[in-house]
């Protein structure tokens, strides 16, 4: 599982491998993960700041048949599928879950990352 709380971030794109992940907030933009990450105890969680993820390639899509948009749309954002591996994630990671502002919780597993295209 990995813990996000963001749905969709915006913003330059640019190549990235790793995302820095830092031990404290220093913004309340910052986006804070936890879960199954790479030198991260059990538990415990990380910050990664925003600049850093207007860093991320951006992927842009067009979405028509989302009744939460009422018309056709345009979106941009990280893919899904790669942002784990940029935070960190254990390659054993089966799932992300985005908490968002608003307290939404999605729960996304690797299997439907697969099968859809989500950012």
């Amino acid at each position: 599982m990995l813990s996000v709380g963001l749905c969709v971030w915006t913003g330059l794109a640019a190549a990235a491998q790793r995302i820095a992940l830092h031990r404290a907030r220093t913004s309340a933009s910052d986006l804070e993960i936890g879960g199954e990450l790479a030198g991260v105890p059990k538990g415990q969680t990380r910050f990664v700041r925003y600049a850093e993820l207007l860093t991320l390639p951006l992927e842009t899509y067009t979405v028509g048949d989302d009744t939460n948009f009422g018309r056709t749309v345009r979106i941009t954002g990280v893919a899904l599928e790669k942002l784990p591996r940029w935070l960190g994630a254990t390659p054993g990671a089966r799932m992300v879950i985005a908490v968002c502002d608003d307290a939404y919780a999605a729960h996304i597993s690797r299997r439907i990352i697969r099968c859809w295209c989500c950012v």
